[in-house]
């Protein structure tokens, strides 16, 4: 919301139409956040640690999103301190939040990355955003996919993927700034594989592509590495698992549709190496998602299914 109707909301008034229901209603619906609880969310904001455990659970409780939501309204009365608080928190629990599944849903990135996006936004100084996002980035220790998600972003204002670059009014910093934010990026990534394993399922497409573009000899040589381990190799398969939806005329819901992304796999491994590994091996005791994958590798690779379609 923007003008008019994000004053509404943010004052809980009648005209809002999250509010609209509540005023006729003899309770409140749980899944409102209403505007004392908000208040309270955001005095939390003086200490990390506090806003810290409100942020886990809104999460748990499955306010998050509504939350962020909300949070928007009030970005205009936040100060530097608080920017950095929400960044911080936002950034090192992000891959914790739940993926918002569905035809017309934004994934948990684009979620996150819009408010701190703004909150940013608000400092005029590059150089103050720079010192926000280094310190975020750098004492993020729970999540990955959040920050390569952000750097990714600023990366794009900088016509780093091939597209103009944004006005110098668009970049949040400096092209020597994203440049270092890189170079701490690609220490995060490698400190965080050495930490998990595919296995762990902590290890994303985003992560791999990132860590190719930033440094494609370390990526190799850990995929080299890692692969060799057979359990590795199926977790990795099993990453090429994604969902899509569509809905048609005569759909009264949208329909989730399970495919295999299998064209992309070249990117990181030798399809021939996979094939070699996998042909014989019996998968039965491992989940539906890894059988589902070996299956459509070796249906792609056999030709049975044109590679060309995902």
């Amino acid at each position: 919301y923007v003008g008019i109707l994000q004053e509404c909301r943010k004052e809980a008034k009648i005209c809002s139409p999250e509010f609209f229901n509540i005023y006729f209603s003899v309770s409140i619906d749980e899944k409102v956040i209403t505007k004392s609880q908000m208040k309270n969310y955001l005095k939390d904001l003086s200490n990390e640690n506090n806003f810290r455990l409100t942020i886990d659970e809104l999460n748990k409780n499955e306010k998050i999103y509504l939350f962020l939501e909300r949070l928007e309204d009030y970005i205009d009365d936040l100060n530097r301190d608080e920017v950095q608080v929400i960044c911080n928190v936002l950034i090192d629990l992000g891959d914790t939040f739940p993926e918002k599944r569905g035809l017309f849903e934004f994934g948990r990135e684009i979620r996150i990355g819009r408010v701190i996006y703004r909150v940013l936004k608000k400092i005029e100084n590059k150089n103050i955003r720079f010192v926000i996002l280094k310190e975020t980035i750098q004492k993020a220790q729970n999540s990955i996919d959040i920050s390569i998600s952000e750097v990714s972003s600023l990366m794009q204002q900088h016509g780093e993927y091939g597209d103009e670059p944004k006005h110098e009014s668009e970049q949040l910093i400096t092209k020597e700034q994203l440049q270092e934010l890189k170079k701490i990026l690609k220490q995060k990534i490698e400190e965080w594989t050495n930490r998990y394993s595919f296995k762990d399922e902590k290890i994303s497409l985003s992560l791999l592509y990132m860590w190719k573009r930033l440094d494609e000899e370390s990526m190799r040589n850990f995929l080299d590495k890692k692969l060799k381990d057979i359990e590795e190799l199926l977790y990795f398969l099993k990453t090429f698992n994604t969902i899509t939806y569509s809905q048609s005329l005569g759909d009264y819901i949208q329909r989730e549709n399970k495919k295999f992304n299998y064209k992309n796999i070249g990117d990181f491994v030798n399809y021939d190496f996979i094939e070699h590994r996998i042909r014989s091996l019996d998968v039965n005791k491992y989940s539906n998602d890894i059988q589902f994958a070996v299956k459509m590798f070796l249906e792609h690779y056999d030709g049975k299914i044109d590679s060309e379609v995902f």
